[in-house]
C-alpha cells in the first residue's frame, strides 16, 4: 500500500429478503410463493483525509461521539471504579476543549484578552455546543455518583446507556 493513498472503508451488509417466486404445483397449477434470498451488500468506500482541524471539527458527529464516550465510560466504571470512570470523563473533556482551541482559536499573540482567545463553548463549531453540558449530566447521573447507589440501579443505568 503507498504511503499517499487514501483510507479505503470496506462494509458488508448481510440480509434476507423475501421475493414473490411462481411455482409449479403436482398438477400442473402455478403457485406464487415468497421465498427467503440471502443477500450480501459490500460498500467500498474512499475517503479524503483532511489534516485541516476545521474541517475535521466541523465533521464530528456530536451523536457518535456520545455513544462512544458512554460506552468508553461505563467500561472503565466496570474495570476501573466509579472515580475512574469520572476522571476518564472530566479527563476527556479538558483534553476536547484544550485541542480545539489550539487547533481553531488562533494565536495568542494576536489578541492580547485571554478570555477572547479561550473557547469553551465550542462557538465555530457549535453542532459541539452540548457536549460539556452532556459531560456535566454524566458526571450528576445516578450512574457515575460517588453516593450510595444501589447496585441494580446502577446496573440497569449500565444496560440502558450500552
Amino acid at each position: 500500500m503507498q504511503a499517499d493513498a487514501p483510507p479505503v472503508i470496506q462494509v458488508a451488509f448481510s440480509y434476507t429478503s423475501l421475493e414473490r417466486t411462481q411455482l409449479q404445483a403436482a398438477d400442473q397449477s402455478l403457485v406464487e410463493l415468497d421465498v427467503p434470498v440471502r443477500r450480501l451488500r459490500i460498500i467500498t468506500l474512499r475517503l479524503d483525509a483532511s489534516i485541516d482541524p476545521v474541517k475535521i471539527y466541523a465533521a464530528a458527529h456530536p451523536e457518535v461521539i456520545v455513544t462512544l464516550l458512554t460506552q468508553q465510560v461505563i467500561q472503565a466504571m466496570l474495570e476501573n471504579g466509579v472515580k475512574e470512570a469520572r476522571f476518564l470523563l472530566t479527563d476527556w473533556l479538558i483534553n476536547l476543549i484544550v485541542s480545539y482551541n489550539r487547533a481553531l482559536v488562533g494565536d495568542t499573540k494576536k489578541q492580547p484578552d485571554w478570555q477572547q482567545l479561550f473557547d469553551s463553548v465550542f462557538v465555530r463549531a457549535s453542532h459541539l455546543m452540548l457536549l460539556p453540558r452532556f459531560v456535566f449530566a454524566m458526571l450528576k447521573h445516578d450512574l457515575l455518583s460517588l453516593q450510595a447507589v444501589h447496585p441494580d440501579l446502577r446496573a440497569y443505568y449500565q444496560c440502558i446507556f450500552r
